[in-house]
């Protein structure tokens, strides 16, 4: 391949910045670009495909599949079920979009607008808080009122929500690392 992709992201987001970049392609020529085995390339493009993303020519015996880019939805790569249809945002994903959306909130403005188990969304807000994603504007009066969180706009890294991993540490999609590790661990 002669052509080379600055900051080409790992995973799907990867394969999705080569798709952009080629328009028409086979398997072999994301391989090409991605560390990524052709059966999850596969799974992808056929995602897309019954997605309207891409249309793929009906090969020949031992002619290699060509994929053609016919919808392209910008930077962000489609987040699809096998089916094609749009997958549903996650718990953290739609907890992410709500603090985004209101500013200031309490984990159970979180929780309610969110949908997602008061619980949830407590202990999602106190990680991002040690992260530095959101700050304390009021602390909580138990049992009177609960804490009142702020976003933080300038840690604000992308629409991706960042996960909390089974280390515990915080790890932001955006930027492809963990940015908050607990005690005993740099980020």
């Amino acid at each position: 391949m002669s052509k080379k992709i600055k900051n080409l992201k790992p995973g799907r987001d990867g394969i999705w910045q080569v798709i952009r970049t080629l328009k028409s392609f086979t398997v072999q020529d994301i391989q090409n670009y991605v560390d990524m085995d052709h059966t999850s390339i596969r799974t992808y493009l056929s995602q897309l495909e019954a997605g309207g993303f891409l249309t793929s020519n009906s090969p020949e015996p031992f002619q290699k599949k060509i994929f053609e880019l016919v919808k392209d939805n910008g930077y962000h790569r489609p987040v699809l079920k096998a089916d094609g249809n749009p997958k549903k945002p996650s718990a953290n994903q739609r907890m992410w979009m709500c603090m985004k959306a209101l500013k200031k909130f309490s984990y159970l403005d979180v929780s309610i607008t969110a949908e997602v188990p008061k619980y949830n969304a407590k202990t999602y807000l106190s990680f991002l808080n040690r992260a530095g994603y959101v700050g304390v504007f009021k602390e909580a009066q138990p049992p009177i009122s609960p804490g009142v969180y702020i976003f933080k706009a300038s840690n604000d890294t992308g629409p991706k929500a960042p996960q909390i991993r089974k280390d515990k540490s915080v790890y932001d999609q955006n930027l492809h690392k963990v940015v908050w590790r607990p005690a005993g661990g740099a980020a």
